[in-house]
């Protein structure tokens, strides 16, 4: 189950204490029966529960420890903190009941009363949601181009990057994770929680490149691997520019002492001094392509605006613009059906212009015009007895 193993910390405990407050020793034994026991109580919830849930608590989790709070038992000011410091930013709060449910039905299963509910929660829920809405109304989120996307590979490729002038490092550092995501599927969190070894070249850059998402839309980053991430390995040359870029930002990696150094959680897109990386989110994202956009001068239409879901915008369009396969689509965005692709993401009057075949040509099939010519040996011949 999601919650498991802080469960069973909080029976423990209290379990422990309670033996301890009737004057008992706790023995070795007798611990080893507590934890039977808190097995025992743990036991029986639900399949349907885990997997409705699962990704939720997982969410809640990560905050707790990010904040030093334990996970079990969750505090009211912990939960009104969760929304506005973490949901807020990715979650509509007409949409956040099934957050609060998954910290309710924990403390259900332990025992305790529900907690994310109440005139505490409903309140901060509401001014959320006010201050949500403000945003939206404030500016339409308009789809990136491909040919902007263009724009900021060529000016990172021709960045002369200085130490002694930190906003060169930021600009190089903003242009590769908004071109990673682009060229991903765009996915926001995931893209500012890549770190150490979520980024390869293969045989330096000449057998192509890879990139590990630890998660992915509607999904809980995974602090630990387990073998079932999404990995897209790029073919050679698949985006032109995009490994000399990928090779730039290592080389200053490696030069500024960030290659093997911080902790196993920092954002692979970390700069010295920064801290507490792993808690970045999608409004990282937005700080990354706010600064990178406007040293370029490229701004968006009046009341409109370029976010994080711009990139996400722009590939879905790119890539049906140039004829790209439903199902590769689908595969690179983590949809289960084009659907929500067509009513939200893909502007079908998008061009189909050469920045779209940069960036996502390699996902066509080649032409047979292009296909090398091949010429066959026909001396062959059947060995006959």
């Amino acid at each position: 189950m999601p919650w498991y193993q802080a469960a069973a910390d909080y029976f423990k405990n209290k379990y422990v204490q309670g033996l301890m407050a009737a004057g008992m020793e706790v023995s070795s034994t007798l611990l080893s029966d507590v934890e039977d026991l808190v097995r025992t109580r743990l036991a029986g919830l639900a399949k349907s529960t885990e997997s409705s849930y699962r990704g939720k608590w997982l969410r809640w989790q990560a905050f707790a420890e990010s904040r030093g709070m334990a996970a079990v038992p969750v505090s009211t000011v912990g939960v009104q903190l969760w929304m506005r410091q973490d949901l807020a930013y990715t979650v509509r709060m007409k949409h956040v009941q099934p957050y609060l449910s998954a910290l309710n039905k924990c403390h259900e299963h332990v025992g305790l009363d529900g907690v994310a509910l109440g005139k505490d929660v409903v309140a901060t829920r509401k001014a959320i949601a006010h201050q949500q809405a403000a945003v939206m109304e404030e500016t339409t989120r308009v789809r990136l181009p491909a040919e902007h996307a263009e724009t900021v590979l060529l000016a990172a490729l021709n960045l002369q990057v200085d130490p002694a002038v930190p906003q060169t490092l930021r600009l190089l550092r903003g242009s590769v994770a908004m071109l990673v995501d682009f060229c991903a599927g765009s996915r926001g969190n995931t893209g500012v929680h890549l770190r150490e070894g979520d980024v390869q070249l293969l045989q330096d850059g000449q057998g192509g490149h890879l990139v590990r998402l630890r998660s992915l839309k509607g999904q809980i980053l995974v602090d630990e691997l387990s073998g079932d991430e999404k990995v897209i390995q790029y073919p050679p040359e698949a985006v032109e520019g995009l490994v000399p870029l990928l090779q730039k930002w290592m080389h200053w990696r490696r030069v500024l002492g960030l290659v093997g150094t911080g902790t196993k959680r920092d954002s692979w897109y970390r700069l010295p001094g920064e801290t507490g990386t792993a808690r970045w989110n999608v409004s990282q994202m937005n700080v990354f392509m706010a600064e990178t956009l406007e040293a370029l001068d490229i701004v968006a239409p009046d009341s409109f605006s370029f976010s994080w879901h711009s990139l996400r915008h722009g590939a879905a369009s790119s890539e049906k613009a140039i004829n790209v396969a439903d199902s590769k689509i689908m595969w690179m965005h983590n949809w289960k059906s084009m659907q929500v692709a067509y009513a939200t993401y893909i502007d079908p009057l998008c061009p189909a212009t050469p920045a779209c075949f940069r960036f996502f040509g390699w996902l066509l099939p080649p032409a047979r015009a292009d296909a090398p010519v091949v010429v066959q040996d026909v001396s062959a011949s059947f060995a006959l007895s």
